[in-house]
C-alpha cells in the first residue's frame, strides 16, 4: 500500500511539473490571479517564466524517481 502512495504522489508531481514546464505563462498567472489585489496590470517577466518552466522540470525529474522508486524499478 506505501509503494502505491508513493507511486501517485509521484505522478501527481510529474503532472505539475509538467503543467508549470509546458505551460508556465497559464501557472505564473494562475499565480498572480490570486495576488491581482495586491499589482495593477501586472505580467510575469521572462525570468519569472523560465524560472517557473525549469523549477517544472525539476519537479517532475522527482516524480519519476518517485515513479521508479515506488514502482520497485530503483532499489535503495
Amino acid at each position: 500500500m506505501d509503494h502505491f502512495r508513493v507511486v501517485l504522489f509521484g505522478i501527481l508531481l510529474i503532472v505539475i511539473g509538467g503543467l508549470n514546464a509546458v505551460f508556465p505563462a497559464l501557472t505564473a498567472e494562475f499565480r498572480s490571479f490570486w495576488q491581482s489585489w495586491q499589482y495593477k496590470d501586472s505580467a510575469p517577466t521572462d525570468t519569472a517564466l523560465l524560472v517557473t518552466r525549469i523549477g517544472g522540470i525539476l519537479v517532475s525529474l522527482v516524480g519519476i524517481a518517485l515513479v521508479l522508486y515506488g514502482g520497485g524499478v530503483i532499489r535503495v
